[in-house]
């Protein structure tokens, strides 16, 4: 084990750079993250919209199954005798979708529909986001080896992500070393993208990418706005990720962006019905106790109600009279 990357147990933070990791960022290939997938999702009221957009942009569709509970889609590429790989892919109907459509953008088509996406008023959210940086001339083990330290002296607390790794047993075709779980929020991939893509030229071309999928709609409209702004550094530390960057992209330290989702504001009915939502169950109750009268539930409030009151009273040593409208909770 290499020991140009360590952290203290139990630390809060790792360390900052060193000597080890200035010379992995020095090997880069791109000066910042890349994308390298994307899956948005959008009302489905703008696929007709977005569909017009890309064609205008000189993308050329062509009718294709849904998806991932989709019922219909499109997959568009940039010649129109094309047969090879699409572009990208939009997905839309189905009753269990709630009006919403997908598009996925793999692979290095990525940057190039971002650019076009970005400038249009569609009210996107990520639902996938892979960001990634290239290095020449690093030796796999060397990247690897800084990984499982990390994992060894984990920063953060709670469970330590678990790791594996596809060998390829020294038959030249590319090993890759996975942190976390597809299924999960955050995943990390290091793996040697010269020898997987075959290339004679770059056989030590290793890529870093970490994919993130937001756990909530409204983190993803937020995260979708840090790329718009181009913080993709901030968007790759919102995850475990961001305990790996020290080495990989020098950053000062490992603290984890936090994505809050996003506040919504509701009306007054709206407001009922998440209080119905949370407290159903003991409405019903109240209901069942007064005989299914529904005054009888008014009374158990204006007496619960009341009795706030007192005790706000008594907290403030002043009578029920004297309190003001706005601390009297009814």
């Amino acid at each position: 084990m290499h020991d140009h990357f360590s952290l203290p147990p139990g630390g809060n933070k790792p360390p900052a750079c060193n000597t080890g990791v200035n010379s992995l960022s020095g090997a880069r290939l791109s000066p910042s993250w890349g994308l390298d997938w994307l899956r948005l999702s959008f009302p489905e009221s703008d696929v007709h919209f977005l569909t017009e957009s890309l064609v205008a942009s000189g993308f050329y569709p062509s009718p294709s199954r849904g998806k991932h509970g989709y019922t219909r889609g499109y997959e568009f590429r940039d010649d129109p005798l094309s047969t090879g790989e699409a572009t990208c892919f939009i997905w839309w109907g189905g009753d269990a979708m709630q009006s919403k459509a997908t598009i996925e953008v793999p692979g290095s088509s990525s940057e190039t529909l971002f650019l076009a996406l970005s400038r249009l008023s569609v009210a996107f959210s990520v639902r996938r986001v892979d960001l990634r940086i290239d290095y020449d001339g690093v030796a796999f083990l060397t990247g690897q080896d800084a990984i499982v330290n990390v994992l060894e002296n984990w920063p953060y607390r709670g469970i330590t992500p678990k790791y594996h790794k596809i060998d390829d047993m020294g038959q030249g075709t590319g090993s890759t070393l996975y942190v976390g779980s597809r299924s999960g929020s955050c995943l990390i991939r290091w793996y040697e993208k010269g020898l997987q893509m075959r290339d004679p030229m770059r056989p030590n071309w290793c890529r870093f990418e970490v994919e993130l999928k937001p756990k909530k709609f409204e983190q993803g409209l937020i995260m979708w706005a840090m790329l718009v702004h181009g913080k993709r550094d901030q968007l790759a530390r919102s995850g475990f990720s961001a305990a790996f960057l020290p080495y990989f992209v020098s950053a000062e330290n490992a603290d984890k962006i936090i994505i809050p989702p996003e506040q919504k504001v509701r009306d007054f009915d709206g407001r009922i019905d998440v209080m119905v939502t949370q407290y159903g169950g003991l409405i019903g109750e109240m209901l069942q106790r007064s005989g299914g009268d529904w005054t009888g539930v008014s009374d158990m409030l204006k007496r619960a109600f009341q009795r706030k009151a007192e005790v706000l009273s008594l907290a403030s040593k002043r009578p029920i009279s004297d309190l003001d409208e706005q601390e009297i909770p009814y």
